[in-house]
């Protein structure tokens, strides 16, 4: 017989049984949460890890993760994941609001031929004009942005602008310009 976890007793109240026996037969929640919720169920019974990654086939450090934030937080939070990012956003809000800024004024009173922007004109001007604001920005001239001072490295456009090709462009010719 397995030995019994350290760990304390999940005790569940008779809405989160229901909850989680519900959800441990359903066919069209999430596989995961599925999973989840007959561990969360096995361990309340009392069974062992061991014995839980027997029947179900799930790995013992998905097992103790998900005992663990039960136990921590709650039987709910222990279905769900965690929110996180992958890695910290590349640009600061006064940049990702220059190039709103800018998205929204038309190209005719900047200069340009152009009546309304295109995704790559877009892009060429912030690459263009993007250590221009920075040099601005830093005393050498008025900014002519609304929006604050802002760093060149920075200025790259992150995936939550919906304008992934301008992220990637802007990036690429702002990496040509600097000689590196």
């Amino acid at each position: 017989m397995a030995r019994l976890t350290g760990r304390a007793a999940l005790v569940l109240s008779g809405e989160h049984r229901t909850m989680l026996t519900e959800l441990a037969g359903s066919r069209t929640a999430a596989q995961r949460e599925v999973k989840r919720a007959k561990v969360l169920l096995a361990y309340a019974e009392g069974r062992s890890p061991t014995q839980i990654q027997g029947a179900l086939g799930v790995s013992r450090p998905t097992i103790y993760k998900c005992i663990d934030k039960a136990l921590a937080a709650g039987v709910v939070t222990g279905l769900h994941d965690r929110y996180h990012r992958a890695k910290a956003p590349q640009i600061n809000e006064a940049a990702k609001a220059w190039v709103i800024d800018l998205a929204c004024r038309k190209p005719k009173d900047l200069g340009l031929a152009a009546e309304l922007w295109t995704i790559s004109a877009l892009a060429e001007y912030v690459a263009t004009h993007g250590r221009a604001a920075s040099a601005n920005s830093q005393g050498h001239r008025r900014n002519e942005c609304s929006s604050g001072a802002f760093p060149v490295e920075e200025l790259r456009l992150p995936n939550d602008l919906n304008v992934n090709v301008l992220m990637k462009r802007s990036t690429r010719l702002m990496g040509e310009g600097s000689g590196s």
